[in-house]
């Protein structure tokens, strides 16, 4: 496989801050933002017939280090973000831990139920616990038209967001021609991941463009298939009950096909939710 050499030019980042907004988050205290751990659209493993795929939802970490006097299996007490009606669960004596639709909402690696398919629930309401192994609860927000929507872009349902930090152009490739970048959005906000750093995990952008022109927009899935998107040198980041057992990086890495430039100075720029960019000049020989 050939490889041409990149070189880096200059990097240049500016900072946007995104207008507060009344926070809601699922664990307690819920006017508080929380760690995040697995981002959307964070790379994922789903077994060799589905191969990679798209996490189209957000992980909110949950501590389970510390006592929280919750029944056996379970550990933290999850919180309805937004008022709306019960519409589904997959969580039974059968299966203590599953998921559970809550309007416009889903929360993934919850048990004990507080509130009846049917039943109408108000926003902050307590609705569950988080299962104990997970380290989090998944949030998986809907739009109006049924479609999987980021929870971090404007208007999404976990606001606001505590960022400052822009997006990194990590590195550069050309590989037969095609320009790879990995490229992936830091944290501002860490919470008890100062405990336990190896836990945090970069994020993927929001929005990505090459000389100017958008490549990719992460508010919805991408139609595209995943190795259309993502290059082949990404992977996922470790789950964190694994993570915690191990030595060496938990980290994974996010890699994006941004096409076929020709010779020359490019530059590619990303954007994370609160339009924080970084940016990069190149020159492709």
């Amino acid at each position: 496989m050939g490889m041409k050499r990149v070189l880096v030019v200059a990097a240049v980042v500016a900072l946007v801050s995104a207008a507060p907004a009344r926070a809601v988050w699922p664990l307690w205290p819920v006017d508080r933002q929380h760690p995040v751990r697995g981002g959307f659209l964070d790379p994922r493993w789903a077994g060799p017939k589905r191969g990679w795929i798209y996490h189209a939802a957000v992980d909110v970490a949950a501590r389970e280090d510390v006592p929280t006097g919750a029944p056996a299996g379970f550990v933290r007490r999850v919180f309805a973000i937004e008022p709306g009606k019960v519409l589904r669960t997959t969580i039974s004596r059968k299966h203590p831990c599953g998921r559970v639709r809550i309007g416009h909402v889903t929360y993934g690696h919850v048990g004990r139920l507080q509130a009846a398919v049917g039943r109408s629930v108000r926003a902050r309401r307590w609705i569950g616990w988080t299962c104990r192994g997970s380290w989090h609860v998944h949030i998986t927000e809907f739009d109006h038209f049924d479609r999987k929507v980021n929870p971090f872009r404007p208007g999404g349902v976990l606001q606001p967001l505590e960022d400052t930090a822009p997006p990194v152009i990590k590195e550069v490739r050309v590989v037969d021609g095609e320009l790879r970048a990995r490229i992936e959005d830091a944290q501002s906000f860490r919470g008890w991941f100062d405990v336990f750093p190896r836990l945090y995990n970069d994020l993927v952008p929001y929005r990505i463009a090459l000389d100017g022109v958008t490549r990719r927009v992460f508010a919805l899935p991408p139609s595209a298939p995943f190795e259309r998107v993502y290059a082949p040198e990404t992977f996922r980041n470790i789950p964190a009950r694994q993570c915690l057992r191990r030595t060496g990086p938990c980290n994974g890495q996010s890699w994006f096909r941004l096409g076929r430039p020709r010779a020359g100075s490019h530059v590619i720029e990303a954007w994370d939710a609160n339009r924080n960019l970084g940016r990069l000049d190149v020159v492709i020989d």
